[in-house]
């Protein structure tokens, strides 16, 4: 299913938020993450020298953009993971077995650097380095789904990043970034 105007979340949302990323091998990147992690092919532009000038995975409702890692304005703003691995955001897949993923990403060889487990406010969930190092949160908490919860004694609105005991309310798309603001404590 690709995402496009019509769809559910384009629908609820009017827009959509979209990941993108520069692998250095988008090609390699793109097979894993199809075979591995679930993502369907939506569209993929090749470029001259076998780069992929533009790409669009799809993952339910929920989609992310990729282009070959290149010396153009956009990639001027984006980096692979360095030496230290350290990634300044990643995505959150939502889907319905996340121990079938996990399992076909430690047969893919991906580190696991958050075990499978089942986090206090719902469902199940691990994080994995894809062989670049990007990192990807998979999960089957669907924040859009959960139940709602009361305010958490301010406003509903008032975002703070430190992790509360409660969050505020309950709503996202298939890909989620993973910085979830809740309400103050």
């Amino acid at each position: 299913m690709g995402f496009s105007p019509g769809t559910p979340l384009a629908n609820a949302l009017g827009h959509g938020v979209l990941g993108t990323a520069r692998p250095w091998d988008a090609p390699a990147a793109i097979g894993w993450l199809c075979r591995v992690l679930g993502f369907s092919r939506n569209l993929v532009v090749p470029g001259e020298g076998g780069i992929i000038l533009h790409a669009q995975l799809t993952l339910g409702d929920g989609m992310i953009m990729l282009g070959s890692e290149r010396d153009d304005a956009h990639g001027r703003l984006m980096a692979a993971p360095g030496p230290e691995r350290a990634n300044t955001q990643s995505a959150y897949l939502v889907v319905d077995d996340p121990a079938a993923v996990h399992d076909r990403a430690v047969a893919a060889g991906a580190e696991i650097v958050t075990p499978l487990h089942d986090p206090e406010y719902g469902g199940t969930f691990f994080t994995c380095r894809d062989p670049e190092g990007h990192v990807w949160n998979v999960g089957s908490y669907d924040p859009w789904k959960a139940p709602a919860r009361p305010a958490c004694g301010g406003p509903p609105d008032t975002p703070v990043l430190e992790p509360p005991s409660t969050f505020c309310t309950s709503t996202a798309a298939t890909i989620l970034p993973t910085a979830v603001l809740h309400c103050v404590p």
